[in-house]
Formats: structure tokens, sequence, C-alpha cells
């Protein structure tokens, strides 16, 4: 065969596989937007209990990446739900509200379709589609605006709020006693406590704009899954005394803190390390 036949065949060949996977990419479904700005509300009298399973990661089947935001609202006598409703449904069961991945998102999770969830497509800068993330879940929020009373009687029951990897936020609470025991996250945000008495399991405990008179707070591990509790001081916190009870080694942020006291509850020495010190600090 002469090398000018085999050149041509060669360029027939390349042209050929050029227009085959230029044809496959063509053919692949464009990714799927699912907008957090866009918003449903869901009205009900009474809410004695909430549960989620929000699986929202495209690889990933466990519930994580959402927020349940609580606010007391002593001018209204029902409960308004509102919602990201293209990224997840709630409907009640009876007075019990139930959190879950939305319909379509989990058929494109099961389907192995490719997706992302943003606040508004609309407004999404090149930036944010350049950026490496195909996930934006810090706006996945549901915020539930409900009387004063319903919201102290779903924290006082011990099994009324499962929410499977998510974040509890309670928003402009006062109290002179808040006593929280429970394996979740939790976000405090412009709350004021005199005395309270937090226990998260291994979770996280997010302050920011809140102020507590006495704080005491519990450390722990989970053997299982080896997360530790800690807690993540934001702008405006203010902790007259903290009385930490811990097994595990805590970074505390020293600036939101007037006096700390640590007490060990394990055989093992914890370590705690202070971020920020600035000045003069006696800590014997």
């Amino acid at each position: 065969m002469k090398t000018t036949t085999k050149i041509i065949i060669g360029l027939i060949a390349a042209t050929y596989m050029i227009i085959l996977i230029v044809s496959t990419t063509s053919l692949k479904a464009p990714t799927k937007y699912f907008q957090t700005s866009t918003r449903g509300i869901l009205k009900t009298p009474n809410i004695t209990a909430i549960q989620a399973f929000v699986s929202l990661f495209q690889y990933s089947d466990d519930s994580q990446g959402y927020i349940v935001e609580l606010i007391p609202d002593d001018k209204t006598n029902e409960v308004t739900i509102d919602y990201p409703s293209e990224v997840l449904d709630v409907k009640m069961k009876g007075s019990i509200l139930d959190i879950l991945t939305g319909h379509e998102l989990a058929k494109f999770k099961a389907e192995n379709k490719d997706y992302e969830i943003v606040e508004n497509r609309a407004k999404q800068t090149e930036a944010e589609e350049d950026a490496t993330s195909d996930i934006c879940t810090s706006n996945v929020i549901v915020r539930i605006k409900l009387p004063r009373a319903m919201l102290l009687k779903l924290l006082a029951d011990a099994r009324s709020l499962n929410l499977n990897g998510g974040v509890l936020q309670l928003d402009n609470l006062s109290l002179d006693t808040f006593d929280f025991q429970r394996d979740l996250y939790l976000s405090l945000n412009h709350c004021n406590f005199k005395q309270a008495t937090i226990s998260v399991g291994s979770q996280t405990l997010y302050l920011s704009h809140t102020h507590i008179g006495n704080l005491t707070f519990y450390g722990k591990k989970d053997h299982d899954t080896y997360s530790e509790t800690s807690i993540s001081e934001e702008e405006g916190t203010m902790i007259d005394h903290l009385l930490l009870k811990t097994t595990v080694d805590m970074t505390l942020q020293y600036s939101c803190y007037k006096s700390i006291e640590v007490q060990p509850l394990g055989h093992e020495p914890v370590d705690i390390h202070l971020r920020g010190v600035k000045g003069y600090c006696k800590l014997k």
C-alpha cells in the first residue's frame, strides 16, 4: 500500500473518531440547576415534631448540608414553613413535619444525572460556575416561624427533632435558662441566655451574635465516626463564664470568653487551645 494511501486512510479514521467524540459529547444532557431562591410556603396550625432526611450531594446518600431555622413569632397563632421548593419537599403527617429531598432532585441522583444546587441561576457569576464544588448547600434553609410557646415545647421534647445530618438554628431566642442535650448540630443566632447547659454530642455548636451568662458545655468523641465536639464562635459572641466538661481537646476563641473553667471527664488529660489571645492573659 502506498504511503499516500495510508495517510489518507489515517486521516479518514481520525476524522471519524473526532466526529464520534463530538457527537457523543453533544448528546450528553445539560446540567440541571436547582435554585434555593425559589421558595414554597406551607402553613399549619401546629407542629409537635420535625423529622428530616435530605440527601443533596450527587455521589453520597448521606443526609447532610441543610439548615432548619426556628424563629419565634408571637404575632402569629399558626406555623409558617418557608422552604426551597426546587430542592426540598415538605409535608405534614398530622402534627409532624417531614422534610425530604425534592422529588425531581432525588430522581436526578438516582439516575446519576449532572445537577447543581445554586442560590439563583440568573445571578450566578462565571467565577461560581468555574468553582470546583458542584453543590452549594449553604442556602438550603427551611425557615419555620412559630409561636414562642410552641418552639419551647419542641425543644423540651427529646424525641421531637430528628434532623439527620442537618443543623438546627435558633434565632432571636431569649431565656433565663436554656437546656439542650441532643446529638445534633446547633446554631444560636442573636440569642440571649442567662444560664445554659448544652451538649451536642460529637457535633458542633455555632455561636453568632449570642450572649450567654453562664454556659456549661460538654465535649465528647464518637468512636464510630471519629468525630469530636467543637465550638465555632462568630462575630458578636460573648460568654461571661464557660464551664467546659470534656473528654476531648477543644479550641476556643479567647476574646469570646470572660472566664473559663475546664473539667476533664475522662481518664486522659485534655488540651485546650486558645485562639486570638491579645494583651495580658492570666491562665492560672
